[in-house]
């Protein structure tokens, strides 16, 4: 085992010894924090829809006032990004996520958004470690320069001291947790 993957074990088992309501009390906190903070900044959000150990994202997903997409992956483990509304259809996708059958999908030309990231563990540097596939790496390798804020949604349990940071790496500019919205390097200044 790599460094990256006893981490992202140490980062699952943390998280998988929270109770289920631990996490649901926790994911609410998480997404009014989110909703406090980030609201005002941005028109449309990138929200995936959660696993049952992951921060819970359905108030953001629904949140008035803001257009929002979810991530489709694709065969080759890259992603696209539909629109959600009140007629979105939901779907198991490949990794067994669920995920909009319908909705117009994302262009670069629809302009700049937020993404929120699911995460396995996290550092104060913005370092993320997920669960290994890339599918967000892939997809902010081609479409960064139309992000405008990249945040991780994650339970204070999930932090790591430090994540080694590879050459596909994209920082975090913010993790939101049930305790605090940290600012990662990336953001500052």
């Amino acid at each position: 085992m790599n460094r990256k993957q006893i981490l992202r074990q140490l980062a699952i088992e943390a998280r998988q010894a929270w109770p289920a309501q631990r996490r649901h009390s926790a994911s609410k906190s998480i997404q009014q924090q989110f909703t406090r903070r980030f609201a005002g900044d941005h028109n449309a959000w990138f929200i995936y829809r959660a696993t049952s150990c992951e921060v819970d994202t359905q108030l953001l997903i629904h949140h008035p006032g803001i257009t929002v997409y979810a991530p489709v992956t694709l065969s080759e483990g890259d992603m696209r990004w539909h629109k959600v509304d009140g007629d979105t259809h939901w779907q198991q996708g490949r990794h067994g996520i669920e995920e909009p059958a319908n909705g117009s999908p994302w262009r670069t030309e629809d302009g700049p958004v937020l993404v929120a990231c699911p995460l396995v563990g996290f550092d104060r540097a913005g370092n993320r470690l997920g669960m290994g596939m890339g599918c967000y790496d892939r997809w902010l390798a081609k479409h960064g320069d139309s992000v405008d804020c990249l945040i991780g949604l994650a339970f204070s349990c999930q932090e790591l001291e430090s994540i080694p940071r590879e050459s596909h790496d994209v920082p975090l500019d913010y993790i939101v947790t049930e305790e605090e919205i940290i600012a990662c390097r990336s953001a500052e200044g």
